[in-house]
């Protein structure tokens, strides 16, 4: 049913009537049955519909460039962490292509032990920041996910995120070996620097996801807290009307 909408002239009722645009400044008229007066029943001309809508257009663009850039920079990161971290492990013989040989071969205590000693000194390399920076990112990128990109479904965002900086894993090490300047160990095959950083992504992409519930569990408060604040905004300006 239209909504009532008396001719202040005469009264009568025109919510029937079809309007018509005005041609030079874009106001909705209806025309009164009644009396034939030109009433106007739009608040505001069609260009100011128009420069709102203009702007509705540009904020949903920057918070998608916003969304786009924040993504990659998180598949960067985690690539790069995961490079870094494959390279100084690499170079102290802990790499994971190390630990898979090891693990493949019979029980040895001797190099078992010298394994492990190299993995306990490597913390004092001073390479331990791009672990913690690689555990930062994944961490990052989850609860980005979580509070961001739930209209995308968290499971296929995680999944896109995840290959993709496995891909640019690699993509580096085939770089790597096309150019022979690979940081897998003496007499390893080609592939142990592709295996070693996949490795370290895959064990990123874990991360990512135990990180994902922490991201949704802090949407969902920023979402509880946006919608206190439009109701607060609302009961003022009903409770300025009201004076």
């Amino acid at each position: 049913m239209p909504r009532s909408r008396a001719c202040p002239a005469c009264g009568h009722d025109t919510a029937g009537t079809p309007p018509r645009i005005e041609p030079h400044y874009g106001w909705t008229i209806v025309d009164c049955a009644g009396c034939g007066r030109a009433i106007q029943t739009s608040r505001r001309p069609a260009f100011v519909d128009w420069w709102r809508s203009v702007r509705r257009w540009r904020d949903a663009l920057i918070v998608l460039v916003l969304q786009l850039n924040a993504t990659c920079f998180s598949i960067f990161m985690i690539a790069a962490a995961s490079l870094g971290l494959h390279r100084s492990l690499a170079s102290y013989s802990a790499d994971p292509y190390t630990l898979f040989m090891l693990a493949g071969t019979s029980a040895d205590p001797a190099k078992g032990a010298s394994f492990l000693r190299r993995v306990s000194t490597w913390p004092e390399s001073g390479h331990f920041p791009i672990l913690m920076s690689l555990v930062g990112m994944s961490g990052f990128a989850g609860i980005w996910i979580g509070a961001m990109l739930r209209h995308c479904r968290p499971g296929r965002a995680w999944a896109v995120i995840s290959l993709l900086a496995l891909l640019a894993t690699q993509g580096v090490a085939l770089v790597r070996w096309v150019f022979d300047v690979s940081v897998r160990p003496a007499g390893a095959p080609p592939w142990a620097d592709a295996f070693g950083s996949g490795v370290i992504a895959a064990a990123a992409s874990v991360l990512v996801a135990l990180a994902i519930p922490v991201g949704i569990g802090a949407g969902l408060v920023l979402r509880e807290g946006r919608k206190l604040v439009f109701q607060t905004l609302v009961r003022r300006a009903r409770r300025r009307r009201l004076r």
